[in-house]
């Protein structure tokens, strides 16, 4: 068996950042937009101070199978992991509360779905698409996520609202995905009992 690392994010650091605008209102009229881009400003700096300092994600290490068996499928599935691992990389170069959930999503639903078919190497055709297009693709818009950062680029804002947005649609994709997975799983163990059951019976060894 092998470990891979595992983050699961505190959601306090976003409680901390709310509390910030609660706090501000009993004070401040937050109806003038001076104090609205102050409450902004602290709301993210109280974020930021929550998630990196305060209460960062706890991390774990799991155990995975350290193989399928088949050459060619851990290749594969080892070149997801390290794309998992530069989508990581890249949510940590980014401040923005609502970007990182997503990103969090994706990585750990991404490691999810592979150490389902690195258990189970018979599910490898279901996750194709998710390893030749979802994952490179994904990583390839925070790559130009990214490059925008302060390029003063026309355009730049828009692309970048663009690919913020389509993190949420490949994070609930990612899960469907999962989701799909288990519940193949559970449709062939409810096949096996049901042939067990089947064979107990033929022998004569089902309770009456």
């Amino acid at each position: 068996m092998s470990k891979i690392t595992k983050k699961t994010p505190s959601a306090l650091p976003i409680y901390m950042a709310a509390a910030v605008w609660i706090v501000l209102a009993l004070f401040l009229p937050m109806h003038r937009l001076v104090n609205i881009l102050i409450a902004a400003v602290l709301s993210l700096a109280a974020w930021f101070a929550g998630k990196k300092v305060l209460f960062p994600d706890k991390v774990e290490e799991i155990e995975v199978p350290d193989g399928t068996g088949d050459p060619e499928l851990d290749k594969k599935l080892a070149a997801a992991r390290e794309q998992l691992a530069q989508i990581r990389a890249c949510n940590e170069k980014l401040p923005g509360e609502e970007i990182s959930q997503r990103l969090d999503r994706i990585e750990q639903t991404g490691l999810s779905i592979l150490d389902v078919v690195t258990r189970q190497p018979e599910k490898q055709s279901q996750i194709r698409r998710f390893l030749n297009y979802y994952l490179p693709t994904t990583l390839k818009l925070l790559d130009n996520y990214i490059y925008l950062e302060g390029s003063g680029a026309e355009n730049a804002q828009t692309i970048q609202t663009s690919v913020e947005n389509s993190l949420e649609m490949i994070a609930s994709a990612f899960e469907s995905l999962h989701d799909q997975l288990l519940r193949s799983n559970a449709i062939d163990i409810t096949s096996e009992i049901q042939a067990m059951e089947t064979i107990f019976a033929s022998d004569g060894l089902a309770r009456k």
